[in-house]
């Protein structure tokens, strides 16, 4: 975000160690998260396909 918004995150170059430390965790979250939004997308499909079909 730093890039877009110099004046709002002045110092978010400390930062960089934590993600580093972080990394592994993230990446585990990041697959967790596809799981999640893979079920929200199938839900929301067949929201949509109730609504389409008049239910």
């Amino acid at each position: 975000m730093s890039q877009f918004f110099p004046d709002l995150f002045p110092q978010v170059e400390p930062l960089q160690e934590v993600k580093l430390i972080q990394a592994p965790l993230l990446q585990e979250n990041d697959y967790i998260r596809h799981d999640s939004f893979k079920l929200a997308t199938l839900i929301l499909n067949l929201c949509s396909g109730k609504k389409a079909m008049g239910w």
